[in-house]
């Protein structure tokens, strides 16, 4: 009831995953597609790796710009394809044949001393005279047509992220749980603990003939011990470390590094326990305190 009540004053889990895919597409004028891949897997730091044709790598910076404004942790690659599927044709007039030609013409007209005058019909029938191209799309509206096939592709991407998200906020949730109870069954095992221990000092005693009667000293030793073995100060701070971790499972934003920090400070503690604990029961429990934390942090590890 706590956990749902909590759930539903944060406003579910806003964790993301590092892990996702998107594909966006856009097409012009005379035939021209634009096709985006967005996709990412786990990395520390954020990396963003853009593939564009070459006619067309100064978009990098804005494409980058665009990511690091919604990406924060992670390996993004984006790759742009750009095709023209069918080209439009412009007819232009090589003028600069036209002109050799005419020069050509004029230079034989004299030489065989010809009469007549040379007419633009007769130039604008020389084979070569006119040339059919094929139109480039102006980068402005190629640009445009990018941008509107990157926005779909990393929203896309986003999506999954988050749709993976969800999945790990479930598992992380369930796991900080199953710790939880487990610090629990360590604490109720501490009275115990401290009984047997002068239960199992008595009976030293008797095994090699010596008497248990100085109760005074025999209260120092169990003092003694309980001093030595005392786990309550890694016990409040594993509980804060908890709260913080649940707390930071429903912050939004990137959380990955803040749940690893905490992590290792958690595995700190558990050392610190494990060393001090003289109680197989207790011992016992942290391995299996560990063995969760481990699935833990493999978890994390995909949090952006």
């Amino acid at each position: 009831m706590e956990e749902a009540m909590l759930l539903e004053a944060n406003g579910g889990s806003h964790m993301r995953s590092m892990t996702g895919h998107g594909h966006g597409e856009a097409t012009g004028l005379g035939g021209m597609r634009v096709t985006v891949e967005c996709s990412s897997i786990n990395r520390k730091q954020s990396e963003i790796q853009v593939n564009l044709p070459r006619e067309y790598s100064g978009w990098e910076a804005a494409i980058r710009e665009k990511i690091l404004a919604k990406v924060t942790r992670g390996r993004v690659q984006v790759s742009i394809d750009v095709e023209c599927v069918s080209s439009p044709l412009e007819i232009r007039l090589q003028k600069d044949v036209a002109h050799k030609v005419f020069e050509q013409i004029k230079a034989l007209q004299k030489s065989l001393q010809l009469a007549g005058e040379i007419h633009i019909s007769d130039l604008l029938n020389v084979p070569g005279i006119w040339k059919a191209v094929n139109v480039r799309t102006p980068e402005k509206e190629t640009w445009a047509l990018a941008h509107a096939a990157l926005l779909p592709a990393l929203e896309g991407m986003l999506h999954m992220r988050e749709r993976e998200g969800k999945h790990l906020f479930e598992d992380l949730k369930k796991r900080s749980q199953i710790l939880k109870r487990l610090l629990a069954r360590i604490r109720r095992l501490l009275p115990s603990s401290r009984k047997n221990y002068r239960a199992q000092l008595i009976a030293r005693l008797e095994a090699i003939g010596i008497a248990a009667a100085d109760e005074r000293r025999l209260s120092e030793e169990v003092a003694w011990f309980c001093e030595k073995s005392d786990i309550s100060e890694e016990l409040t701070r594993l509980d804060s470390h908890f709260d913080q971790f649940k707390e930071y499972l429903h912050a939004k934003g990137a959380v990955g590094r803040t749940l690893e920090f905490l992590t290792q400070e958690i595995s700190r503690e558990l050392n610190t326990l494990s060393a001090k604990a003289n109680n197989a029961s207790i011992s016992q429990l942290v391995v299996d305190c560990k063995a969760e934390l481990d699935k833990i942090r493999e978890q994390i590890s995909n949090v952006e």
